[in-house]
């Protein structure tokens, strides 16, 4: 979903977190593709993610202020279980942290990834992504 964040203005700068659209859709068959998954299985991660995702919270430190924010994911999910989607609202709070992602962030095909059979594999690519630019 978060890769479905995004976008560039006419100028070819990136949107302003008040910018972007807070909901977003996906579909059984778009994970399905996407993750090579077995299109019966997908619909039911889906409904399961639709649950974790309201249970889903960001730990933000801010020793500027001494304190520690907690931060909702997302204010609805809804998964539908004829059109095999869920519908996810991203909270206000978490949208200027979830622009960064594409500005801050090693951007890489989760398509490419999603077969590694390794924690260590997945960050030695991640390192290859991020000094991709300097050969």
């Amino acid at each position: 979903m978060i890769s479905k964040i995004g976008g560039i203005d006419s100028n070819g700068n990136y949107l302003q977190p008040e910018q972007l659209q807070r909901e977003h859709t996906l579909t059984a068959q778009e994970f399905s593709k996407m993750f090579n998954a077995d299109l019966p299985n997908s619909y039911g991660t889906l409904h399961k993610v639709c649950k974790k995702l309201m249970k889903t919270s960001l730990t933000i430190e801010k020793p500027e202020f001494s304190e520690t924010w907690e931060i909702n994911v997302c204010s609805t999910a809804k998964y539908n279980k004829t059109a095999g989607s869920i519908s996810i609202k991203f909270t206000d709070d978490i949208m200027p942290y979830l622009a960064q992602v594409k500005e801050k962030f090693v951007l890489y095909n989760l398509k490419e990834i999603s077969n590694f059979g390794s924690l260590y594999t997945t960050r030695l690519y991640e390192l290859l992504q991020e000094y991709k630019e300097t050969g």
